[in-house]
């Protein structure tokens, strides 16, 4: 049973590492291609794509260490960046779920 506990507190310590942090947010400007996003903020959590034919890339990003992540997004229109920042809690379409890890003694 410990070992069951030890594994899943290994699993989610991991998981956490594998935020990208919200500073990489700073290198992002007006004009970037997609490429060039996904260069520096790595492969998006999730994308859209409106009728008009731009483009959200959703974000997972850590704004603290320790801290869960938040959702950022990217908008772009004729494949070039026009807007990004971090998402309003009116704007979070996905839900994200609390990873309880239990303190093994």
């Amino acid at each position: 049973m410990k070992t069951k506990f030890l594994i899943i507190g290994l699993a989610a310590l991991f998981t956490a590492g594998c935020y990208t942090p919200s500073s990489e947010m700073n290198q992002i400007h007006l004009g970037m291609s997609e490429a060039d996003v996904v260069k520096v903020l790595g492969q998006p959590v999730s994308q859209g794509e409106s009728k008009d034919g731009s483009v959200t890339l959703y974000y997972s990003l850590q704004e603290i260490f320790g801290s869960p992540p938040q959702p950022y997004s990217v908008h772009l229109t004729s494949g070039k960046v026009d807007s990004y920042g971090r998402d309003s809690v009116e704007n979070q379409t996905r839900q994200t779920v609390p990873v309880v890890v239990p303190i093994v003694r």
